[in-house]
Formats: C-alpha cells, sequence, structure tokens
C-alpha cells in the first residue's frame, strides 16, 4: 500500500513542478518582453 501511494504522489509532484516551472518560464518570457517593448519605445 505505500509504495503504490507513492508513485501517483511522486508523480502528482513531478507534475506541479513541472507546471511551476512552465508558469515561472512563462511569466519571465513576458517580463522580458515587456522590458524590451518599453526599451524600444
Amino acid at each position: 500500500m505505500k509504495v503504490e501511494s507513492k508513485i501517483p504522489n511522486r508523480r502528482a509532484f513531478l507534475k506541479a513542478g513541472l507546471a511551476a516551472a512552465g508558469a515561472a518560464g512563462l511569466g519571465a518570457g513576458l517580463v522580458v518582453d515587456t522590458a524590451s517593448a518599453l526599451i524600444q519605445s
């Protein structure tokens, strides 16, 4: 039971980590885009 419960938890944790990393990447991209747009204008 314990081993079976650890696997989905690890997968959920990895999915959450990937989602957080993706969101952080998108946020950083938006910041860079807005900053470059402000500098160009």
